[in-house]
């Protein structure tokens, strides 16, 4: 596409599934398509003990900050270097980073290349609506205005929803170009079919936008199918003494690869996604809804997202008012049909084909080409 334009694509490929499949795929495209290098800051030894980071910690600490501000800070400050050493060997036409604080360090580097953010998620909602945290005023200020910085400094901030591309500008006003560009997924070659009884699964990440709750609520009343449980994260251990305490009748089948993941997906029936409605969920843009449909599946889900548009355009599945099982269950007991089924996996399918990572891409970031 545009190889006389140089790229370097700086990550931190540690953390959620979710990110890394983002990440991944970013690199994939961007490689073919451009002169490009990466720099995964996951590569280089943490280096606190310099005289730039003892003015961090005592600062903060002066400003009665809490560790997770100075952990964040020193971060920061660590990608910097290492960015400065980067951009002291080569000149490049764009610097795009992976998440706001990894775009903040570039900002701060001061590179001469346009400088491009692909937002992910936004951290202070994320922070801020987490019930199941002990929350600090000061920590969501902190991420606040991290944001604030990096999305009024930014040249091009790639967003994954139209919703978080809507809150952006409101918000923060910004003159950066905001592109949309959602989450996707793999096609491939397995395909469920329709069984009685359904097989519903969940699988993703254990964590409070998720609202997995939901998905356990359902479990206990739904009598008649089969409930799996699939995946890891910071909500694990609540969910899963919840399971044992209240005896729900579902099969936990543990952290997977993407590629089993995908094998366990083509055995299923539905896949569930159950959802909050705060900030940090209308705008995002769930992989695994795409993973699902790719492999066939109609997806129960709740009006939130832009997802939930896509699947009621495409008849894929059902799009609850509200993320409640008695809501799922009536959903569910329609996809006992299995003429209503074949539909909704139909739907499923060519929503998942339009929505591969490569068409995503193709179409949404190939004007970089031309800037």
């Amino acid at each position: 596409m545009a190889k006389d334009k140089k790229i370097l694509h700086i990550y931190y490929l540690e953390g959620n599934l979710g990110d890394a499949i983002r990440i991944s795929e970013m690199k994939k495209w961007l490689s073919f398509n451009f002169d490009y290098e990466k720099l995964n800051i996951a590569d280089y030894k943490k280096k606190f003990m310099v005289l730039s980071n003892l003015s961090i910690i005592i600062k903060s600490f002066l400003r009665g900050e809490s560790l997770q501000i100075i952990k964040s800070r020193l971060f920061i400050n660590h990608c910097k270097a290492i960015i400065k050493k980067k951009l002291k060997k080569g000149k490049y036409n764009f610097i795009i980073s992976e998440m706001i604080p990894i775009g903040l360090a570039v900002i701060q580097a001061n590179p001469g290349a346009k400088k491009i953010v692909d937002v992910h998620g936004l951290m202070a909602a994320e922070y801020n609506e987490n019930k199941y945290h002990k929350r600090n005023r000061k920590q969501y200020q902190y991420l606040l205005k991290i944001e604030k910085e990096v999305f009024l400094k930014s040249d091009i901030l790639i967003c994954v929803s139209k919703r978080m591309r809507k809150y952006i500008k409101k918000t923060y006003k910004t003159k950066a170009k905001i592109i949309v560009a959602q989450n996707g997924t793999s096609t491939t070659s397995k395909k469920a079919t329709h069984n009685y009884p359904l097989k519903i699964i969940y699988g993703g990440i254990f964590a409070f936008w998720e609202d997995i709750d939901t998905f356990l609520d359902l479990a206990k009343k739904d009598t008649k199918n089969k409930y799996y449980l699939m995946g890891d994260g910071p909500e694990k251990e609540r969910i899963l003494s919840r399971i044992n305490k209240e005896k729900i009748k579902l099969k936990y089948l543990g952290k997977k690869k993407r590629k089993e993941a995908h094998k366990i997906f083509s055995e299923m029936s539905v896949g569930l996604s159950p959802t909050s409605i705060g900030l940090t969920r209308r705008v995002a843009s769930p992989i695994k809804i795409y993973d699902y449909m790719s492999l066939g599946l109609p997806v129960v889900t709740a009006h939130c997202g832009d997802w939930g548009e896509q699947i009621l355009k495409f008849n894929a599945g059902f799009v609850c008012e509200k993320s409640h099982w008695h809501d799922f269950l009536k959903a569910i007991k329609k996809l006992e049909k299995e003429s209503t089924w074949y539909i909704k996996s139909k739907g499923a399918i060519s929503l998942a084909q339009k929505k591969s990572w490569n068409n995503i891409f193709n179409e949404k970031l190939s004007l970089l080409s031309k800037l």
